[in-house]
C-alpha cells in the first residue's frame, strides 16, 4: 500500500506548530541520549524550570495528584463492560460511555459518563457516541493505515466511514 517515507514531517496535533517543534527537538535529544524515549525520562528532562518541556507539565504536587486520581477514575470506569444478555454471541461493550450533556447553566456542557441504558434513552446521545467512534476509527487509520499489513483494515474503515457519511447526507 504505502511506501516507507524517506522523510517525516511532524504535524501538530493538540499543540501549536512552534510547540511541536520544541517537543520534537527535546524528544529527539532524549532518544539520542538513551536509545529510547521513556515517560519517566521525559519528566526528568522537563523538571528543571528552564527546560523547554517544563511548561507542559503540572508541577504543583497537590494538583498533579488530583489529576492523576481523576485519570485513575476514568480508567476504572473504562474497565466495566456489559453484554446483551439476550444474545448468545453478544460482544462485550463498555458499560459507561463518555458524553457531553447540558450543564446547569445555558450554553455550558459537562463531560462525563452515562450507562449504556441511560445513553440510549437520551435523544442525541447515541449519535454523539457514534461520532466519537468515527473519530477513533479515523485516528487509528491515520496512525496505522499506512502499514501494508493493515491495508485490508484501512479499506474496511474507509468503507464504513463512507457508508456513515452517505447515511448522514
Amino acid at each position: 500500500m504505502a511506501e516507507k517515507p524517506t522523510a517525516l514531517e511532524f504535524v501538530p496535533h493538540g499543540l501549536t506548530r512552534s510547540q511541536t517543534k520544541v517537543v520534537v527537538a527535546e524528544l529527539k535529544k532524549i532518544e539520542a541520549a538513551n536509545g529510547i524515549i521513556q515517560p519517566a525520562e521525559i519528566v526528568e528532562t522537563a523538571r528543571p524550570d528552564d527546560s523547554p518541556l517544563h511548561p507542559f507539565f503540572e508541577w504543583n504536587d497537590g494538583q498533579a495528584a488530583e489529576k492523576y486520581r481523576q485519570w485513575q477514575a476514568r480508567q476504572l470506569v473504562a474497565c466495566v463492560y456489559v453484554r446483551n444478555a439476550n444474545s448468545e454471541v453478544g460482544i462485550p461493550v463498555r458499560a459507561f460511555v463518555n458524553v457531553k450533556v447540558d450543564g446547569p447553566q445555558p450554553g455550558v456542557q459537562i463531560q462525563g459518563y452515562l450507562s449504556q441504558g441511560r445513553m440510549l434513552k437520551h435523544p442525541g446521545m447515541e449519535q454523539q457516541v457514534l461520532v466519537y467512534a468515527k473519530e477513533q476509527l479515523l485516528s487509528w487509520r491515520r496512525r496505522f493505515g499506512g502499514y501494508q499489513e493493515f491495508y485490508g483494515v484501512a479499506l474496511a474503515i474507509d468503507e464504513v466511514i463512507g457508508e456513515q457519511d452517505q447515511n448522514v447526507a
